[in-house]
Protein backbone atom coordinates (compact mmCIF):
# COMPACT_ATOMS: atom_id res chain seq x y z
CA UNK A 1 0.00 0.00 0.00
CA UNK A 2 1.77 3.21 -1.10
CA UNK A 3 1.88 5.49 1.92
CA UNK A 4 4.43 8.07 2.88
CA UNK A 5 6.07 6.98 6.11
CA UNK A 6 7.23 9.73 8.41
CA UNK A 7 10.18 9.21 10.76
CA UNK A 8 9.39 8.62 14.44
CA UNK A 9 8.27 11.70 16.35
CA UNK A 10 10.96 14.09 17.43
CA UNK A 11 8.62 15.88 19.84
CA UNK A 12 7.68 19.35 18.66
CA UNK A 13 5.47 20.52 21.57
CA UNK A 14 3.47 22.98 19.44
CA UNK A 15 0.25 21.95 17.68
CA UNK A 16 1.25 24.07 14.72
CA UNK A 17 4.72 24.90 13.47
CA UNK A 18 5.90 28.35 12.33
CA UNK A 19 5.27 27.39 8.69
CA UNK A 20 1.58 26.78 9.49
CA UNK A 21 1.73 22.98 9.34
CA UNK A 22 0.58 20.69 12.12
CA UNK A 23 2.89 18.57 14.25
CA UNK A 24 2.18 15.09 12.86
CA UNK A 25 2.86 13.51 16.27
CA UNK A 26 -0.18 15.30 17.71
CA UNK A 27 -2.79 15.05 14.94
CA UNK A 28 -4.34 12.14 13.10
CA UNK A 29 -6.50 9.05 13.38
CA UNK A 30 -5.70 5.68 14.85
CA UNK A 31 -5.21 3.16 12.02
CA UNK A 32 -8.40 1.23 12.89
CA UNK A 33 -10.69 4.30 12.89
CA UNK A 34 -13.21 3.87 10.09
CA UNK A 35 -13.55 6.73 7.61
CA UNK A 36 -16.62 7.18 5.40
CA UNK A 37 -15.71 6.81 1.73
CA UNK A 38 -17.77 6.61 -1.42
CA UNK A 39 -17.54 2.81 -1.01
CA UNK A 40 -18.57 2.74 2.65
CA UNK A 41 -16.51 2.85 5.84
CA UNK A 42 -12.83 1.85 5.61
CA UNK A 43 -10.04 1.75 8.22
CA UNK A 44 -7.84 4.84 8.01
CA UNK A 45 -4.71 2.79 7.36
CA UNK A 46 -6.31 1.17 4.29
CA UNK A 47 -6.92 4.49 2.55
CA UNK A 48 -4.68 5.54 -0.33
CA UNK A 49 -4.21 8.62 -2.47
CA UNK A 50 -7.13 8.81 -4.90
CA UNK A 51 -9.70 7.25 -2.57
CA UNK A 52 -12.87 9.35 -2.36
CA UNK A 53 -14.02 10.32 1.14
CA UNK A 54 -17.15 12.06 2.41
CA UNK A 55 -16.47 15.64 3.57
CA UNK A 56 -18.58 17.81 5.84
CA UNK A 57 -17.42 21.42 5.55
CA UNK A 58 -17.95 21.74 1.80
CA UNK A 59 -20.35 18.82 1.58
CA UNK A 60 -20.16 15.89 -0.78
CA UNK A 61 -16.98 13.98 -1.52
CA UNK A 62 -13.30 14.76 -2.11
CA UNK A 63 -10.29 12.71 -3.18
CA UNK A 64 -7.52 11.94 -0.74
CA UNK A 65 -4.35 13.62 -1.98
CA UNK A 66 -1.92 11.95 0.40
CA UNK A 67 -1.92 9.50 3.32
CA UNK A 68 0.85 9.70 5.89
CA UNK A 69 1.68 7.75 9.00
CA UNK A 70 3.54 8.89 12.11
CA UNK A 71 4.91 6.57 14.79
CA UNK A 72 5.23 8.07 18.28
CA UNK A 73 6.99 6.60 21.32
CA UNK A 74 4.67 7.70 24.12
CA UNK A 75 7.28 7.03 26.81
CA UNK A 76 9.33 9.84 25.25
CA UNK A 77 6.36 11.99 24.14
CA UNK A 78 3.48 11.53 26.62
CA UNK A 79 1.75 14.66 25.26
CA UNK A 80 0.94 12.62 22.12
CA UNK A 81 -1.27 10.07 23.94
CA UNK A 82 -4.62 9.79 22.17
CA UNK A 83 -7.98 11.10 23.34
CA UNK A 84 -10.58 8.34 23.80
CA UNK A 85 -14.25 9.08 23.03
CA UNK A 86 -17.08 6.87 24.27
CA UNK A 87 -19.86 6.15 21.79
CA UNK A 88 -22.23 9.14 21.57
CA UNK A 89 -19.93 11.24 23.79
CA UNK A 90 -20.52 14.48 21.84
CA UNK A 91 -23.94 14.04 20.25
CA UNK A 92 -26.30 11.22 19.38
CA UNK A 93 -24.32 9.05 16.94
CA UNK A 94 -21.12 11.12 17.36
CA UNK A 95 -19.09 9.08 17.58
CA UNK A 96 -20.95 5.98 16.42
CA UNK A 97 -18.68 3.70 18.46
CA UNK A 98 -15.84 4.12 20.95
CA UNK A 99 -12.97 5.76 19.08
CA UNK A 100 -9.73 7.66 19.56
CA UNK A 101 -7.83 10.42 17.80
CA UNK A 102 -4.54 12.22 18.37
CA UNK A 103 -4.84 14.91 21.08
CA UNK A 104 -4.66 17.98 18.87
CA UNK A 105 -6.80 16.63 16.06
CA UNK A 106 -9.49 19.19 15.34
CA UNK A 107 -13.03 17.94 15.86
CA UNK A 108 -15.91 19.72 14.12
CA UNK A 109 -18.62 20.63 16.60
CA UNK A 110 -21.42 23.21 16.18
CA UNK A 111 -19.69 24.86 13.23
CA UNK A 112 -16.36 25.29 15.01
CA UNK A 113 -13.07 23.36 15.20
CA UNK A 114 -11.99 22.23 18.68
CA UNK A 115 -8.86 20.25 19.62
CA UNK A 116 -9.88 16.83 20.92
CA UNK A 117 -7.84 17.32 24.10
CA UNK A 118 -9.90 20.43 24.99
CA UNK A 119 -13.02 18.25 25.32
CA UNK A 120 -11.58 15.82 27.88
CA UNK A 121 -13.85 15.35 30.92
CA UNK A 122 -12.27 12.27 32.45
CA UNK A 123 -15.23 9.94 31.80
CA UNK A 124 -16.84 9.97 28.36
CA UNK A 125 -13.81 11.71 26.82
CA UNK A 126 -10.45 10.92 28.38
CA UNK A 127 -6.74 10.66 27.71
CA UNK A 128 -5.26 7.22 27.11
CA UNK A 129 -2.28 6.20 29.24
CA UNK A 130 1.01 7.37 27.74
CA UNK A 131 2.48 3.91 27.23
CA UNK A 132 3.92 2.07 24.26
CA UNK A 133 4.12 3.15 20.66
CA UNK A 134 1.25 4.87 18.86
CA UNK A 135 0.61 5.07 15.13
CA UNK A 136 -1.37 7.97 13.71
CA UNK A 137 -2.66 8.20 10.14
CA UNK A 138 -3.05 11.66 8.60
CA UNK A 139 -5.18 12.43 5.55
CA UNK A 140 -4.46 15.35 3.27
CA UNK A 141 -7.18 16.51 0.89
CA UNK A 142 -7.09 19.09 -1.91
CA UNK A 143 -8.63 21.61 0.51
CA UNK A 144 -8.95 21.61 4.27
CA UNK A 145 -12.14 19.80 5.25
CA UNK A 146 -13.72 17.43 7.76
CA UNK A 147 -13.86 13.69 7.19
CA UNK A 148 -16.30 11.43 9.02
CA UNK A 149 -14.29 9.11 11.25
CA UNK A 150 -16.31 6.66 13.38
CA UNK A 151 -19.08 9.27 13.25
CA UNK A 152 -16.86 12.14 14.43
CA UNK A 153 -16.15 15.08 12.15
CA UNK A 154 -12.33 15.24 12.17
CA UNK A 155 -10.26 17.76 10.21
CA UNK A 156 -7.88 16.71 7.49
CA UNK A 157 -4.35 18.07 7.55
CA UNK A 158 -4.41 21.82 7.09
CA UNK A 159 -0.81 22.25 5.91
CA UNK A 160 -0.93 26.04 6.28
CA UNK A 161 -4.30 26.54 4.54
CA UNK A 162 -7.13 28.56 6.03
CA UNK A 163 -9.28 26.32 8.24
CA UNK A 164 -12.54 25.00 6.80
CA UNK A 165 -14.46 26.10 9.95
CA UNK A 166 -13.42 28.75 12.48
CA UNK A 167 -11.16 27.35 15.23
CA UNK A 168 -12.41 27.82 18.77
CA UNK A 169 -9.61 28.94 21.07
CA UNK A 170 -9.51 28.72 24.86
CA UNK A 171 -12.31 30.52 26.65
CA UNK A 172 -15.92 30.34 27.76
CA UNK A 173 -17.34 28.96 24.50
CA UNK A 174 -14.88 26.08 24.40
CA UNK A 175 -15.47 25.34 28.09
CA UNK A 176 -19.23 25.29 27.39
CA UNK A 177 -18.67 22.60 24.73
CA UNK A 178 -16.64 20.53 27.19
CA UNK A 179 -19.36 20.91 29.85
CA UNK A 180 -22.10 19.96 27.36
CA UNK A 181 -20.26 16.70 26.63
CA UNK A 182 -19.83 16.04 30.37
CA UNK A 183 -23.57 16.60 30.91
CA UNK A 184 -24.26 13.65 28.58
CA UNK A 185 -22.47 11.21 30.93
CA UNK A 186 -25.56 10.14 32.97
CA UNK A 187 -27.47 9.48 29.75
CA UNK A 188 -24.59 7.40 28.35
CA UNK A 189 -24.40 5.42 31.61
CA UNK A 190 -28.16 4.78 31.54
CA UNK A 191 -27.93 3.56 27.94
CA UNK A 192 -25.07 1.19 28.82
CA UNK A 193 -22.64 3.11 26.60
CA UNK A 194 -20.39 4.07 29.51
CA UNK A 195 -19.52 1.90 32.53
CA UNK A 196 -20.68 3.38 35.85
Amino acid sequence: MPQEKQPPCRGDPQAERPDGTEDLALVGLLPSVRVVTIRGERPADELEAGDIVAVMAQGGYAPVQRVMETVVDLSRHPEAAPVLFAAWALEDHAPLRPTAVAPRSLVGLRGRLVPAEALVNGRSIRRAPARGVMRYVQLELGEHDLVIADGLRVASLRRGEAPCWPPLGPGAAREAMRRAAAERIPRLEAAGLLPR
